[in-house]
C-alpha cells in the first residue's frame, strides 16, 4: 500500500502528515510523486521562491543521512546482526550505508549542526571530540577553507606519519603554512617550500 503523506514546512524543516493524495506539497507551484516533480502551475515559480526550495530540499537531504545512519546504528545495537535483512530497503551501496552509520554513531545528536555539512563531520568522525570540534569550528568559520583542506588538517592528527608534523610558519610573511597554501598571504605551497629551500641554502649552518 502506497503512503499517503503531506510535507508542509514548519519552522524550516519538512514535516509529513497524512493525507489522501499520497505525494507531498512543497508549495502552490510543484508537488513531489514518487516518481519525480509534478508541476502544478504554468505560471513561472519566481526566483526567491525557487531558490528557497532548493535550499530546503538540500537541508532535508543532509538530514536523510543523518537519519538513516540514525537508523542503522540503532539497529545494529538493538538488533546486532539481524538489522542488516533491513538495510536493502534504503536502496544505497553497502559502503554508502557503513559510512552513514559510522558517521552517526560517533557524533551525537547535540554535537551536529545544520549549518556545517555532513561531509565535514565524515570527515572528522574519527577523530577525539575535542579535536573534531576544533575543526569543525575552524572549517564552519572559513579558517579552513574547503573540505580538501580539512582532510589535509586531519591528517596532522596521525601520529608517526610524516603529515603529523607541524609545518614551519610562512617564509614570506610569517602566517600559519598549511599543505596548500599560507593562510596569511596565501602562497601556496610549493612557493613556499622552494622559498624556504633557497633560504637555507643560503645559510651557514656550519
Amino acid at each position: 500500500m502506497t503512503p499517503t503523506v503531506e510535507v508542509e514546512q514548519v519552522d524550516g524543516s519538512l514535516v509529513v502528515v497524512p493525507v489522501e493524495q499520497g505525494i507531498a506539497t512543497y508549495n502552490e507551484y510543484v508537488e513531489l510523486t514518487p516518481l519525480g516533480a509534478r508541476w502544478l502551475t504554468d505560471a513561472p515559480m519566481p526566483l526567491d521562491t525557487y531558490g528557497e526550495l532548493c535550499a530546503l530540499v538540500g537541508r532535508e537531504k543532509e538530514a536523510l543521512r543523518w537519519f538513516i545512519g540514525d537508523l542503522l546504528a540503532y539497529g545494529e545495537r538493538v538488533y546486532g546482526e539481524t538489522y542488516a535483512q533491513y538495510v536493502e530497503f534504503f536502496g544505497c551501496s553497502y559502503w554508502t550505508l557503513q559510512a552513514y552509520r559510522r558517521v552517526s554513531a560517533a557524533i551525537p545528536l547535540e554535537e551536529r549542526d545544520p549549518a556545517v555539512p555532513w561531509t565535514a563531520y565524515q570527515i572528522t568522525a574519527h577523530l577525539e571530540p575535542d579535536d573534531r570540534r576544533e575543526l569543525v569550528d575552524a572549517y564552519q568559520s572559513g579558517e579552513i577553507e574547503d573540505t580538501g583542506e580539512l582532510r589535509d588538517e586531519v591528517k596532522k592528527f596521525r601520529e608517526g606519519e610524516p603529515e603529523a608534523q607541524l609545518l614551519p610558519p610562512c617564509p614570506k610573511c610569517g602566517g600559519r603554512l598549511t599543505s596548500r597554501k599560507c593562510k596569511g598571504c596565501g602562497m601556496d605551497f610549493p612557493a613556499a617550500v622552494w622559498w624556504i629551500k633557497e633560504m637555507l641554502g643560503g645559510m651557514n649552518l656550519e
